[in-house]
Order: C-alpha cells, then structure tokens, then sequence
C-alpha cells in the first residue's frame, strides 16, 4: 500500500513538473496599452457598472447600528 501511494506521488509530482509553459506570460503589455485595450472591449454598461463599485465602507460585519 505505501509502495503504490509512493508510486502515485511520484508520478504526479513528475506530471507536474513535466507540463509545457505558457507563452503567454511572457508576453507584458504596458500599462498604457492595457488600459486602452481594455477599454476598447468594455460594453458601455460594463463601463458605467465600474462607476456603482460597492467601497469597504458599503459593507458592514457584526450587528448594525443606527448612526443618529
């Protein structure tokens, strides 16, 4: 039993290990360029939705109280 699970485990690690890279991290646009490509794929709603983002103080934890 401890012979197969050790199998097992060096099997999975050696998968792990084995997987190809992603080429796509190595590609790094500038902030810049980000931001207006970004943009230019956003839906007018999408872009208005960003402006009713909730902030930490929107949310409260425990039992709430009255602010009178």
């Amino acid at each position: 039993m401890k012979k197969t699970l050790l199998a097992l485990m060096i099997a999975g690690s050696l998968s792990a290990v084995a997987q190809k890279k992603s080429d796509k991290a190595a590609v790094i646009k500038p902030k810049k360029e980000f931001v207006a490509d970004l943009l230019s794929r956003m839906t007018l709603e999408e872009k208005l939705g960003q402006l009713n983002l909730p902030t930490s103080d929107d949310f409260t934890t425990g039992q709430g109280g009255s602010t009178n």
